[in-house]
């Protein structure tokens, strides 16, 4: 997809992303993408996944669990907090 257009940047430095590009890489609220500038100065905007907030690990097709604290939302794999549970199991001894 070879696609173009001119945005201009608001007061908080946010660009919008035109419908069909959002849809064509199922950019929806709340996905996560990755920025990155490569060294000719190519800003690239790559879509990614959900990852445990303690070992990075990505989330797709893991069984997780999601914890929402305020406007933050952390997701942490089935592994790690099987790791949190027995260390907090062995800190009440």
């Amino acid at each position: 997809m070879n696609t173009k257009s001119i945005r201009y940047i608001d007061k908080r430095g946010r660009i919008i992303l035109l419908a069909h590009i959002r849809n064509a890489l199922n950019l929806t609220s709340g996905r996560i993408v990755e920025i990155a500038m490569e060294e000719d100065g190519t800003v690239r905007i790559i879509p990614t996944q959900e990852r445990c907030a303690f070992c990075g690990e990505g989330l797709e097709g893991v069984p997780h669990i999601t914890i929402t604290v305020g406007p933050s939302t952390k997701h942490i794999c089935s592994n790690c907090e099987k790791q949190i549970k027995e260390a907090a199991n062995h800190a009440e001894i």
